[in-house]
């Protein structure tokens, strides 16, 4: 819904262009997977060759290498998801839906999506690296779950860069290949890490669930900046501060990912921006969907409770 299909995206470029440069980053991601996988069939494949490989594969499987290379698979693996998978950008405000009989496994590689599920009536909100519709995967091998016929809505609140793969790639793959099926796994266990730490009731106060979330959504994103500090002797000192920004939500849906009423989810923002965790906005900024981190270290801190 909304969504534009795309061979190569803007900001994948410096990636996956049809360029030189693109051709030997993605040799390079595929070169450090067979040096990670030594059992594969392209361990010890001369580079040019696996030049060859790369360059016969589209700008977007060219993209798409780098993108799953943090995915530890083998180099054959790598280059089969890589030949069938594309891209989407879905602007802010689209949705698309995700459900058991959908034919693509979507990988979240930018942006920020509210996830719906109608049947248990949930609301989670997933940075850049989530994965989604994976899990029949999973359960089509060990039968019994439910919980993966539930229907479920992406709604994306920024504008995101989609990695879609075939889901019956995925299963051959994960058949054959052990490391393939891990990775599924582990896709599984992170997402399940997430929700207990972020969403599951917990006797957190409100504040410390949502410097976690905010936390989370921040991703790596974090840049080093200097701020004028005051030291314990009264004394100015430059001292860096890791800032980021988490742009997509609004304060309605932080309020329905954590369960926490409106009005208290806005007083924990603003004991925030109080504390110096996140900034304060000067009068006329824009301040709807955007929470500029001041200070990481400090928002985690708060975060644990601290």
């Amino acid at each position: 819904m909304g969504a534009r299909e795309i061979s190569l995206s803007p900001t994948a470029n410096a990636i996956a262009s049809y360029s030189r440069q693109a051709d030997l980053k993605a040799v390079d991601s595929i070169l450090q997977a067979a040096n990670a996988q030594a059992v594969t069939g392209f361990a010890g494949m001369p580079k040019s060759l696996v030049e060859t490989k790369v360059q016969d594969l589209s700008a977007a499987g060219r993209s798409a290498l780098a993108d799953l290379a943090r995915y530890v698979l083998p180099v054959s693996s790598l280059l089969e998801l890589a030949s069938v998978a594309r891209y989407r950008v879905h602007p802010r405000g689209t949705s698309t839906l995700i459900r058991r009989t959908s034919g693509h496994v979507l990988f979240l590689i930018d942006g920020c999506a509210l996830e719906e599920t109608t049947d248990s009536q949930t609301v989670r909100l997933w940075r850049s690296g989530a994965v989604f519709g994976e899990q029949p995967i999973v359960h089509g091998f060990s039968p019994g779950s439910s919980r993966t016929n539930e229907t479920r809505y992406l709604n994306f609140l920024s504008e995101s860069r989609c990695l879609l793969i075939p889901r019956d790639k995925l299963r051959t793959l994960a058949l054959s290949d052990p490391m393939t099926m891990l990775m599924i796994s582990r896709i599984g266990m992170d997402r399940t890490n997430v929700i207990e730490r972020l969403y599951t009731v917990t006797r957190k106060a409100p504040v410390s669930r949502v410097a976690t979330l905010l936390d989370y959504l921040a991703g790596e994103t974090t840049v080093m900046r200097p701020k004028t500090v005051e030291n314990e002797e009264k004394q100015l000192v430059v001292k860096p501060m890791r800032n980021a920004i988490v742009e997509g939500p609004t304060q309605n849906d932080i309020s329905e990912a954590l369960t926490l009423g409106r009005a208290t989810v806005e007083r924990a923002l603003g004991e925030l921006r109080r504390e110096g965790a996140l900034l304060r906005f000067r009068k006329g900024e824009r301040t709807n969907r955007v929470y500029e981190i001041a200070d990481r270290d400090l928002l985690q801190q708060i975060a644990r409770g601290g």
